[in-house]
């Protein structure tokens, strides 16, 4: 009985642990602009590194001999992104496939469907999750145009988010540090300044 009490306990912190380490999420601000009260929690839910889906993807597509033992993470995430970027032309997504990266890329292959932003940024951040890299999709919505998708990925090597759009094949840097969407959108609204603004590079393809 004592056993089973233990075992409880320790189930019940490593879930505490879990929960204020990952989940417990909080934006109080972007710049200088207030975003969400501080007490607020923002949740990301991520898909399960293991899933089926995930392992028959990246066994299939052969990812580990475009983007395994490299030196760093960061160029395996830059590795992913270039093929993603390599494996179709833009076309129209009509009929417009499920979320699944082997079935956009079936149906892309095959001619039943094309791809835009989309389907690329889905395709490139299942890629990086079947490498256990946590990855985000990101929409933005610039004034007077069309929406575009994006995809943040988390760096290990940098310790944050970094935004990444496999439709260009780019990244941002500044001072040799890639940037994620926030802070490029601080860069480009809230520091004005040609100095500031003009050591943000874009990086295509390989770094």
């Amino acid at each position: 009985m004592i056993k089973k009490i233990i075992l409880a306990l320790l189930v019940a912190v490593f879930f505490f642990v879990i929960y204020r380490n990952i989940f417990n999420i909080k934006i109080v601000e972007i710049g200088n602009i207030k975003v969400v009260d501080s007490d607020e929690k923002i949740f990301f839910v991520f898909e399960d590194f293991f899933h089926k889906e995930l392992k028959r993807f990246r066994k299939r597509e052969n990812l580990d001999s475009e983007a395994g033992n490299l030196k760093s993470e960061f160029d395996t995430i830059v590795a992913l992104r270039n093929w993603t970027n390599k494996q179709w032309e833009q076309g129209n997504p009509n009929p417009y496939p499920p979320f699944n990266a082997n079935v956009i890329l079936e149906l892309i292959r095959s001619k039943e469907t094309g791809g835009w932003c989309g389907q690329y940024g889905a395709v490139f951040a299942q890629a990086c999750m079947s490498f256990g890299i946590p990855a985000r999709y990101m929409e933005i919505m610039p004034e007077g145009s069309g929406g575009h998708f994006l995809v943040e990925v988390y760096s290990r090597d940098y310790k944050k988010w970094v935004l990444m759009d496999p439709t260009l094949n780019v990244h941002y840097e500044k001072d040799g540090i890639p940037l994620s969407v926030v802070e490029l959108h601080n860069y480009k609204n809230h520091l004005k300044a040609d100095n500031v603004l003009s050591s943000i590079r874009f990086i295509e393809k390989h770094r």
